[in-house]
């Protein structure tokens, strides 16, 4: 972190004083901030559900246990080369560009993953893992580059920069999605059937089952396809509701930099006539001491 400089500068924030109440009614009545974390949540726990329940793809529906090291592999590796295209793209045409293209794309290619039967089909899976892999930095880059303009026009509203407060509760509802997307997985598993390998003390242990009920596998298809599929759709259309744009945040951008920039002139006015204040003072007591002195 040595490089990491902070441009921003107390002396530029407001004197006004929020309440811990006042705090939080502002951060859940902000519709922007709102929307960035379903956008987030919808996207998480489409992932989520995906990377909870692959392996079992992988051994009972393509057939292929050892393949989901290379569909990993796949994902990720193309997911890194697949950054600074996206970047790129942001860039040129905006976020919410950007999440229209790759949330439709990965959604449609994971929707794919329910027709798959068998190791026949082990081609198809492994395609299907490199359009994921090139559209998965979307699931995760647009929200965290949607919070920063949810700041500033928060900024805007209170005049306090509010970075902790909102990335704090970012991270919660990041921790509570994960934490329910496993819980519906596996109980929904559980319901369905599945066989889980024999237990010993609360702790499993052993291999997977070599076989599942068909309606255990019918479940494996929907929460690697149609759910999450579903719910990337769900986070492309919260990004079509988010309602700043590159060119409402180019203006509230301008329009904050002119107040903090007023903000620190009044102060350093202020400061400076405090000085020349305390100036005056000193030298009225100076003189004051002289004339004692010569009165003497």
């Amino acid at each position: 972190f040595w490089n990491i400089k902070e441009r921003w500068n107390e002396e530029e924030e407001s004197d006004d004083r929020l309440t811990l109440c006042q705090s939080l009614t502002l951060l859940f009545t902000n519709k922007a901030f709102i929307i960035v974390e379903l956008v987030y949540l919808c996207g998480l726990t489409a992932v989520i559900l995906i990377q909870t329940n692959l392996l079992l793809y992988a051994k009972y529906i393509v057939d292929s246990e050892d393949s989901i090291t290379y569909m990993i592999l796949m994902v990720q590796g193309v997911a890194l080369l697949a950054l600074p295209g996206w970047l790129w793209f942001s860039k040129k045409y905006g976020k919410k560009q950007m999440y229209y293209v790759g949330g439709i794309t990965v959604a449609i290619a994971v929707l794919f993953l329910f027709f798959l039967d068998g190791e026949d089909d082990l081609w198809a899976a492994y395609l299907i893992s490199l359009l994921v892999g090139a559209c998965l930095t979307v699931v995760y880059l647009v929200p965290y580059a949607m919070l920063p303009d949810v700041i500033e026009l928060d900024e805007k509203k209170t005049g306090k920069r509010r970075e902790g407060t909102y990335s704090g509760f970012f991270v919660v509802f990041m921790k509570t999605s994960v934490t329910l997307a496993l819980a519906m997985s596996n109980w929904i598993l559980g319901a369905a059937g599945f066989e889980a390998p024999e237990a010993s003390c609360g702790v499993e242990v052993g291999d997977l089952s070599d076989a599942q009920p068909d309606a255990v596998k019918r479940v494996i298809r929907i929460l690697c396809g149609p759910l999450p599929a579903a719910l990337f759709v769900l986070a492309t259309f919260f990004v079509w509701l988010f309602p700043i744009t590159r060119e409402s945040h180019a203006e509230v951008a301008k329009e904050m930099k002119a107040i903090r920039r007023k903000r620190s002139s009044m102060r350093a006015s202020k400061l400076a006539g405090d000085i020349e204040l305390n100036g005056v003072v000193e030298k009225s007591d100076v003189s004051l001491s002289e004339k004692n002195i010569v009165a003497k």
